[in-house]
């Protein structure tokens, strides 16, 4: 299963990809959002790890043109990647194509690592 991860935050995304390469998953890394659009086109993941804040194109952008490159019955889930979880940002997140927010966890990125273990099994299985 390959993993985009979207993210400019260097030490944040460097975690991310650690714990899912230790998952057994092939993960693939863009910096800011018109590069993430981009590898998106260019390597179909099976998943999207989404930061919010980025400079030039947010997180919201971005989920929002993914989803128009998708063909008709196409579908890869998009997990935004923040601190930011407000109602508000949930609900623009979801409005955009996305699954919801899962803060990144200091020390372990747990609660992003966790839910993507829930995609890959419901996924594979």
């Amino acid at each position: 299963m390959k993993v985009l991860v979207i993210e400019d935050t260097v030490t944040s995304a460097t975690l991310v990809c650690h714990q899912l390469t230790k998952m057994g998953l092939l993960t693939v890394h863009a910096r800011d959002g018109e590069s993430g659009v981009e590898m998106f086109k260019r390597d179909r993941p099976d998943l999207v790890l989404l930061d919010i804040i980025m400079p030039g194109m947010d997180g919201f952008e971005v989920a929002h043109r993914i989803r128009q490159l998708e063909q008709d019955g196409d579908w890869t889930p998009i997990i935004f990647l923040s601190a930011r979880a407000s109602d508000e940002d949930l609900a623009r997140g979801i409005a955009a194509g996305g699954e919801g927010l899962r803060g990144v966890i200091r020390g372990g990125g747990g609660g992003v690592v966790d839910h993507v273990g829930t995609l890959v099994l419901e996924r594979t299985t």
